[in-house]
């Protein structure tokens, strides 16, 4: 049975404020377009195509709020910030890496303000430095 197809019209529908909707269908896959209409950028893009659903938000600044679980999960996760990465937490915080952990910085500063700084390795530990410094302020 042949099935008839139509030709891709975009869609757009004028939202109240100064945004708009446009729904892009094409070959390759469909698109939904939140735009400014002021500017014109694409402030919430998602694509549907045979690779699956990709989303993409723009702005001066995301909110992404969950009243509970925020899960990522995925094969690589990339975190990449232009000039300051923040990591917050109001509790405790738990890194468990199943592989080998490298970190890397111009200089490195670890602060216990409460506490001990305990360290345990499996096998040896090794400090490599110009000067080792023990107990100096």
């Amino acid at each position: 049975m042949d099935t008839l197809t139509t030709p891709a019209v975009q869609t757009t529908l004028q939202l109240a404020g100064a945004h708009q909707i446009v729904l892009t269908p094409g070959a390759a896959g469909d698109e939904l377009h939140i735009r400014s209409t002021r500017t014109g950028q694409a402030l919430l893009t998602v694509s549907v195509s045979a690779d699956g659903v990709s989303v993409r938000v723009a702005g001066a600044s995301v909110i992404i709020e969950a009243g509970e679980t925020l899960r990522l999960q995925a094969r690589q996760l990339v975190l990449s910030a232009l000039q300051e990465l923040v990591v917050e937490s109001g509790g405790t915080a738990d890194l468990r890496i199943a592989g080998d952990l490298t970190m890397a910085a111009a200089a490195q500063s670890l602060l216990a303000t409460e506490g001990d700084v305990s360290l345990r390795a499996n096998d040896d530990v090794r400090l490599d430095g110009e000067r080792i410094r023990l107990n100096c302020d």
